[in-house]
């Protein structure tokens, strides 16, 4: 009786010792890799889908640079068989002006579909303003007080816009120069109304390519820049644009500025342009199927989009 109980003791233990083992060996498999689940996730993360319209795209060695209208980042998609198919997608939304799902990792195109969803087009509810009754500076302080002044936020009062309906619009957005990685086309617009109400003419001066910009110690990409060109009354050009200065400077100055070259990391892509700046009507918000000197332009009229984006990147910082 003795031996039997003793037999049955033994056992229990064993079994107890076993089940102990069995729920270590479990732990373990779990906690031997404990960040399994964050590293799953941010995998996940890194790739995404964005809605966006195709403005321009351009062979670079083995890759094709994409760029986009309201998103002035670079994307980049390999130049393989297997993306052949979302190259000539992409190529056919540019020509089409149309919109597409795009998925995206570190700024890599992976894949690219029709988004079937047309884009909101050129707005002509608010009448634009009569250019002919706009002048040019007359001498370089006046361009310098202008530049002055666009650069502080407390000149970019609420202004009324008339629509076609006989109702008023309100333009009330104020550019964030301290934010420069995306917005540059709404400041530019705001702007641009700004010299108008003074009674000044002003341009929009464009320049395309792998962009590269400093902000203090901060490295920015954009695949295109847009800010206003103003002209003095014996046609030369100055550039203002208080994301890089508020002093005016020329052509070329803002050019090598969209150039920066100091300070580049041996695995960075050197930047470039596609083509020159360039300068098209003020009332140019956004351009389209930019394609060897071409361009189609939509137009903010009654500044909606314009005041939508600045009020969406106020409070954000490069």
């Amino acid at each position: 009786m003795k031996k039997t109980i003793f037999l049955a003791a033994m056992c229990l233990v064993m079994a107890t010792v076993t089940s102990c083992n069995q729920d270590r060996d479990m732990n373990e498999s779990f906690d031997a890799n404990p960040n399994m689940e964050s590293v799953l996730s941010s995998k996940v993360s890194q790739e995404h889908n964005k809605k966006m319209i195709p403005i321009c795209i351009n062979k670079v060695n083995n890759a094709y640079d994409v760029l986009f209208d309201e998103e002035t980042s670079v994307y980049t998609i390999s130049d393989t068989e297997q993306n052949k198919k979302y190259v000539e997608i992409i190529d056919k939304a540019i020509e089409n002006e149309s919109s597409l799902s795009i998925s995206i990792n570190n700024n890599s195109i992976t894949s690219a579909k029709v988004a079937h969803s047309s884009y909101p087009r050129r707005s002509y509810d608010c009448p634009e303003a009569d250019y002919k009754g706009l002048k040019d500076f007359s001498n370089l302080g006046q361009i310098k007080n202008f530049a002055s002044l666009l650069s502080k936020a407390g000149s970019y009062k609420r202004t009324p816009v008339q629509r076609n309906n006989g109702f008023t619009a309100y333009s009330w957005g104020i550019p964030n120069f301290e934010y420069r990685t995306d917005g540059c086309y709404a400041r530019a617009h705001r702007m641009r109304q700004i010299l108008k109400n003074y009674g000044y003419k002003c341009e929009k001066i464009w320049l395309f390519g792998n962009l590269r910009a400093k902000s203090g110690n901060k490295t920015i990409r954009w695949g295109w820049h847009v800010t206003i060109a103003v002209k003095l009354t014996n046609g030369y050009k100055m550039v203002i644009d208080p994301a890089f200065q508020d002093t005016p400077m020329s052509v070329k100055e803002w050019e090598d500025k969209c150039l920066n070259k100091s300070g580049m990391n041996y695995n960075e892509r050197m930047p470039y342009k596609i083509a020159s700046a360039f300068t098209t009507s003020s009332k140019s918000y956004l351009l389209h199927k930019v394609r060897g000197g071409r361009y189609t332009q939509s137009y903010d009229n009654c500044y909606e989009k314009t005041t939508a984006t600045l009020n969406s990147y106020r409070h954000r910082r490069d």
